[in-house]
């Protein structure tokens, strides 16, 4: 797998100096499975309730993998448009995970996606379908902040 570059600001995997409250997480691109990887151990101050980790914190980690399987799938830029999470077990403190997230269908302006949280034995905690839509963007704002 291959690291992919990151947002210096973003909330997933921005950089500490650049935002305090960043998860700073390395996301991964698997040529093979043609899917973004973003592995990850929750700590204390993603918690929610009961060492569990808050379900907004897993659907931004989702949405982020499903963001870059259509930035690594097409070079323009995608925002999402809808995003449905099935949360199907606890992801808990302490313990490691992956996100795993990638294109399904391409059709016109519209990119689909799917994308899980697996824990350690692959068992899925949380499953996502996303619906991505194609902006329009200044050529100077395109390149601004990836890193």
């Amino acid at each position: 797998m291959k690291e992919m570059p990151h947002t210096p600001t973003c909330f997933v995997c921005g950089e500490a100096k650049l935002n305090k409250r960043t998860l700073g997480l390395k996301l991964f691109w698997d040529e093979v499975t043609k899917q973004v990887v973003i592995p990850f151990v929750p700590d204390e101050s993603w918690c929610g309730y009961e060492d569990m980790v808050h379900g907004g914190i897993l659907a931004a980690i989702i949405d982020d993998a499903m963001a870059r399987a259509t930035k690594m799938e097409s070079q323009d830029f995608y925002v999402t448009a809808k995003m449905e999470l099935l949360f199907r077990k606890p992801v808990l403190l302490g313990k490691s995970y992956r996100a795993c997230g990638k294109v399904t269908t391409q059709k016109g302006r519209k990119v689909f996606t799917e994308a899980e949280i697996l824990d350690e034995d692959d068992l899925p905690c949380v499953s996502a379908t996303g619906l991505f839509v194609l902006v329009s963007q200044p050529k100077e704002e395109t390149k601004a902040d990836t890193v």
